[in-house]
């Protein structure tokens, strides 16, 4: 038991510190990581799990009532467990492909620690998102949390916003567009790593980086649909 204790509580007093690393110089830091890890998941995993926990936490006031946090912390944890390990499988092949030479447990290490920073932000961008969109109408606010599409659905929702609060109207599209823009500019940022650890070429990294985030983007399209079928709803209350 301590064999796992200890570290974890080692991780959580350097989370701050290694999160500003990570977001600072993730290329570097993750393959220092990693290869100091040399092959241990203890940290990576330590390191997500601290990340989706303070997620959960941000997102716990804006929980109602008639939704169990408990619940919901359990079924989006197995799902992103779930997913984390669809998503790590999916560019290890892909790398595998290409000719790189990594252990799936590598790769599994450096997608946890990509995902941790992309996630806490992510977090924190759809509460602000919210936040606009309940000071604008909170009926809208709550549709939109269950349909993202709801206010893009029908024209007159957005004319209609638009043309009642157009500054809250231009600071969700903001934030919308930093939301869109984040996940493809980080992970292009941070696909160095993956190069590094697999030993492969520049250019067969840039051929593997751009088939992934394609197979990517189409497995978060499909997620939803995984969503809809644990939770009810495309937009789970719990991210």
């Amino acid at each position: 038991m301590n064999e796992l204790l200890v570290p974890l509580l080692k991780q959580l007093a350097n989370y701050i510190p290694d999160f500003v690393k990570l977001v600072t110089k993730p290329k570097t830091i993750i393959v220092h990581w990693i290869n100091e890890a040399e092959g241990d998941l203890i940290r990576p995993f330590t390191f997500v799990a601290l990340s989706v926990s303070f997620g959960f936490l941000l997102q716990l006031p804006q929980i109602g009532n008639d939704h169990n946090f408990a619940d919901l912390a359990t079924g989006m944890s197995i799902f992103k467990v779930f997913f984390l390990v669809l998503c790590a499988s999916t560019i290890h092949l892909i790398l595998r492909i290409v000719g790189g030479r990594a252990s799936f447990p590598v790769t599994l290490s450096a997608y946890l620690y990509i995902v941790s920073p992309l996630y806490v932000v992510g977090v924190i961008l759809i509460i602000a998102s919210n936040g606009v969109l309940r000071d604008y109408n909170p009926v809208v606010a709550t549709n939109t949390n269950l349909d993202f599409n709801y206010l893009f659905a029908e024209p007159t929702r957005w004319q209609t916003f638009n043309n009642t609060a157009p500054r809250l109207a231009l600071a969700y599209t903001l934030l919308i567009c930093v939301r869109v823009i984040l996940i493809p500019a980080w992970f292009i940022t941070c696909w160095g790593a993956f190069r590094q650890l697999h030993s492969v070429s520049f250019w067969r990294s840039v051929t593997a980086g751009i088939v992934a985030l394609i197979v990517l983007g189409i497995l978060f399209s499909i997620a939803k649909y995984f969503m809809l079928g644990m939770f009810g709803t495309s937009m789970p209350a719990l991210q």
